[in-house]
C-alpha cells in the first residue's frame, strides 16, 4: 500500500439496505487532471475547422513572442494544384502599350497552403507559399518544403499576404472567419503592390525565371494545360510546413 494512503468509512444507502464501506485512498488528483487524461485518450474535439484545413494548432505564445502568454490558434489550409482566375488591375509589364486596367488571368497554380493565424480573438497573419511536391503533402509531411508564390499582394520574404481593407466580424468562430479570409483572397483584385520581379534566374533570388507576367503565364498554360505548374521554377523559401508553424506559433 502506498505511505500516502488514507482509509475512510462511507455510508451507502440503496434502497431499504445500508451499508458502512472501509475505503482505503490510494491517490488523490483534480477533476480537471482527469478529464484532460480522458481527453488524450478519447481523442480530441477540434469544432468544425475551415475550408481545406489540413492542421490546426493552438496554445500559447512563447516568451520570445512579441505578446508572450497570448492565446493564439492557426489553421493549414491545402488548396489542389488548379487554373486559377486571378483578377488584376495595374500594369502586367513594362510594354509601352501595357494598360492600366483590370484584366482576369487564367493561371496554372501549385498547391497553394495558408496559414491564417489568430491572435487572442484578433486575425494576426495570414501566410501564402507554394508547394511543388506532385502529391502535395503526401511524401513528406511536416517536412514540406514551401516555395514563393510570384504573385503581388505577397511579401517576397516570407509570404505574407497583404490584408488591405479585409473586415471580419469578431463575433464569429475562428473557423468562419478563416473562410471569410479565404473567400476575401479568392475574390480580390490584385494590383502592383509588391509586384514581383519576373524572369531572372533562381540563384540571382527572383522567382520564375520561366514566367514573364501574368499574360505569359495564361499563354503557357493555355499551351500545356493545368500541368504547367509543374514547369515553374519557383525560389525555395528556406522552410518547411513544421518551421513555418514554429515561426508563427513562437
Amino acid at each position: 500500500m502506498p505511505a500516502d494512503a488514507k482509509s475512510q468509512r462511507v455510508v451507502e444507502l440503496c434502497g431499504e439496505v445500508g451499508r458502512i464501506v472501509d475505503q482505503t485512498v490510494l491517490k488523490t488528483f483534480k477533476t480537471s487532471d482527469y478529464m484532460e487524461l480522458l481527453k488524450q485518450a478519447g481523442g480530441v474535439d477540434t469544432g468544425i475547422l475551415p475550408f481545406g484545413c489540413i492542421y490546426l494548432k493552438e496554445g500559447k505564445l512563447g516568451k520570445h513572442s512579441s505578446n508572450p502568454g497570448a492565446a493564439f490558434r492557426l489553421y493549414v489550409c491545402l488548396e489542389r494544384p488548379k487554373i486559377r482566375s486571378i483578377r488584376f488591375e495595374g500594369y502586367d509589364s513594362d510594354e509601352p502599350d501595357d494598360k492600366f486596367e483590370l484584366r482576369t488571368f487564367a493561371l496554372a497554380m501549385p498547391w497553394v497552403v495558408t496559414f491564417i493565424s489568430f491572435i487572442n480573438e484578433g486575425l494576426a497573419r495570414v501566410v501564402m507559399n507554394g508547394i511543388m511536391s506532385p502529391g502535395g503533402v503526401d511524401s513528406r509531411g511536416l517536412n514540406t518544403e514551401l516555395y514563393h508564390l510570384p504573385l503581388p499582394n505577397i511579401e517576397n520574404e516570407d509570404g505574407t499576404f497583404c490584408l488591405g481593407d479585409l473586415r471580419l466580424d469578431s463575433s464569429q468562430p475562428h473557423w468562419r472567419r478563416a473562410n471569410d479570409t479565404l473567400r476575401y483572397i479568392d475574390d480580390s483584385v490584385w494590383n502592383n503592390d509588391l509586384w514581383p520581379v519576373w524572369g531572372r534566374r533562381v540563384d540571382e533570388g527572383e522567382s520564375t525565371p520561366n514566367v514573364l507576367g501574368f499574360k505569359d503565364w495564361e499563354e503557357k498554360t493555355k499551351n500545356r494545360g493545368q500541368g504547367f505548374w509543374r514547369e515553374l521554377r519557383l525560389l525555395r523559401t528556406g522552410g518547411t510546413l513544421q518551421s513555418k508553424m514554429g515561426e508563427l506559433t513562437a
